[in-house]
């Protein structure tokens, strides 16, 4: 990837490959890149669904690689879309439960309230392990679990990537683009271009189209509803 990026930037010629220190450095930038992509939901092709156990009579965890046992040891998510609690038995079912703003946290005042099923979740935003609250306090050990978008990998120069159709030439060209400036390149508006295209490719494949809902009215005798009168 790294080799491509530098020829299609004319920086190495056909069959040339970089120095250990231009590889190192492109490297670098390209981890980088895929860090601020990262930040981009549209960009993060994979939900990640985690399933954690609870411990009976504490609400309080962390989450990240990091975080030791009792905690949530994966990687530390950079959103999370949804959480639901696992009700055990001879039929498992998923209660769905809040994910709650930093002013929602903020308005319980009874935060060591318990309960046998936790409703909300409040995440903290701490680094390197996520703060992870849970509401009410289990007295139950249920399992927690969250579907959530991750980090890309942090690759080495000899890390096997494998990446969605059309990610091959958007990190190419893309990583061009990062790279140009530090060989005191101009980007050609080609390559500009296509950066743009094969990036705005992925985004769209990535897209999900919310659906709009709206409560209707109830009124007796009357089955149907006037979007323009609103009756």
């Amino acid at each position: 990837m790294i080799t491509s990026a530098l020829r299609l930037g004319g920086v190495l010629a056909s069959g040339e490959t970089p120095t250990a220190g231009e590889a190192n450095d492109a490297l670098s930038t390209l981890n980088q890149m895929l860090s601020s992509w990262s930040n981009d939901n549209l960009l993060v092709f994979q939900k990640v669904r985690d399933e954690f156990t609870l411990t009976a009579n504490d609400g309080d965890y962390s989450w990240g690689t990091t975080a030791g046992a009792g905690n949530f040891t994966t990687a530390r998510p950079v959103e999370v879309i949804s959480a639901a609690i696992e009700l055990q038995g001879t039929d498992p079912q998923e209660v769905q439960i809040k994910i709650l703003t930093t002013r929602e946290w903020a308005e319980i005042s009874l935060k060591g309230t318990t309960s046998t099923i936790p409703m909300a979740v409040y995440f903290d935003g701490a680094y390197p392990n996520l703060g992870v609250k849970i509401w009410p306090i289990p007295t139950a050990a249920e399992n927690i679990v969250f579907e959530s978008l991750k980090p890309f990998s942090v690759l080495t120069l000899n890390t096997d990537i494998s990446f969605p159709p059309g990610w091959e030439k958007s990190l190419r060209y893309n990583l061009w683009i990062d790279l140009a400036p530090e060989y005191g390149r101009p980007v050609d508006s080609t390559i500009m271009q296509q950066a743009m295209e094969t990036k705005a490719a992925v985004k769209r494949k990535n897209l999900q189209t919310p659906v709009l809902q709206m409560e209707l009215p109830v009124e007796s005798g009357k089955n149907s509803f006037d979007w323009r009168t609103g009756e």
